[in-house]
């Protein structure tokens, strides 16, 4: 079973549409631009301060210039994370960041790249501040690159440990399987599940049980580890190939549980 994010695939047709109806020829300002991830030279494998940000981010910006490159669209929150810390501004009117807020929490900053930022003349020295100064330094824009809906790789191969941080698909996972184990649960009191004959129920043999939704929930609650889920698929007597959530969710189903509203699902034999 294939799973596609209904968020996905809209944001797909609006690129789709927009790059249609943006103007083209003489009316419009030619430019040379590159999409790039922080990963690529700020990976979470230490720590890094002001100093270090400066000098990777004037690093990279040179060579882009060199090759002709005069526009970068730079991933600013990805993976739910932030590459800096939501900046307000205090009672003096200069900037300060935002502290042990509830917005504060839905936006979480890479653990990596989240220093106590300085502030020089009414300016927050964040890596995104930094990689703006250094680009225009050398001619370049920068234009900050969102993810509003980040719609998590279920593949251990690309997945990295500081990726695992909390998105709103992990939410809406974990409401899912707890709406979930809560109606196996009810249904484990019926002789039959809905839509199943018995002899096809007897010959099925294990199913998916609400305590192994719950556990899974609580691996959503903290991310969406997907080696996590995997093991505790294997646990439980399921073999799951590459797609641990997509093995989940058809899991839940066959026990009689509902479809989530929030995916589109491929044919069970995907």
């Amino acid at each position: 079973m294939s799973l596609v994010s209904r968020p996905f695939a809209r944001a797909f047709a609006t690129l789709l549409l927009l790059s249609i109806l943006l103007p083209s020829g003489a009316s419009a300002r030619d430019l040379s631009g590159a999409w790039i991830s922080p990963d690529w030279f700020l990976p979470g494998t230490r720590a890094y301060r002001e100093q270090d940000v400066r000098k990777i981010a004037r690093d990279t910006v040179t060579s882009l210039a060199d090759g002709g490159i005069d526009s970068v669209f730079l991933e600013t929150f990805l993976r739910g994370n932030g590459i800096c810390r939501p900046i307000v501004t205090d009672s003096n009117g200069r900037p300060a960041l935002l502290t042990s807020d509830s917005t504060a929490e839905s936006f979480p900053a890479y653990p990596h790249l989240n220093w106590n930022y300085r502030v020089e003349f009414d300016t927050m020295l964040d890596p995104l501040q930094i990689f703006i100064e250094e680009a225009q330094l050398v001619g370049i824009e920068v234009h900050a690159w969102v993810h509003l809906f980040y719609w998590r790789m279920d593949n251990n191969d690309i997945m990295l440990s500081w990726h695992n941080g909390p998105t709103v698909w992990a939410e809406l996972m974990e409401t899912y399987l707890r709406r979930q184990a809560s109606r196996l649960e009810l249904l484990s009191g019926r002789s039959i599940r809905p839509g199943y004959e018995q002899a096809d129920q007897q010959r099925r043999g294990g199913e998916i049980t609400s305590a192994t939704l719950e556990k899974a929930a609580d691996i959503f609650a903290k991310g969406a580890d997907v080696r996590a889920l995997s093991a505790l698929l294997r646990e439980n007597g399921f073999r799951p190939a590459t797609q641990p959530m997509g093995t989940l969710v058809a899991e839940i189903i066959k026990a009689g549980g509902e479809r989530p509203d929030f995916l589109l699902l491929g044919p069970d034999d995907a």
